[in-house]
């Protein structure tokens, strides 16, 4: 009876693991899809993983300001 058992628990997890396993193949074939279906897709990607850039484009990265008096503010409220 325990092996009973211990086999009808491994059969769960393993069909957790696959069930896992559908979900990120699923997401995998969209990607997919996505990469030959069209450039904006390819764009996306270089843009965000590669961080390239169209020629004649400019890159401005926002950095936020912070001033001495709203930073100390911040301290005395953590006082």
């Amino acid at each position: 009876m325990p092996d009973y058992l211990s086999l009808e628990q491994e059969v769960t997890r393993q069909q957790l693991d696959n069930e896992k396993l559908r979900q990120r193949n699923k997401l995998l074939y969209a990607d997919t899809d996505d990469l030959k279906s069209g450039i904006e897709a390819i764009e996306e990607r270089a843009r965000n993983e590669l961080g390239m850039i169209k020629e004649n484009e400019t890159f401005f990265r926002i950095i936020p300001h912070h001033d001495k008096q709203s930073e100390q503010f911040r301290t005395k409220d953590k006082s």
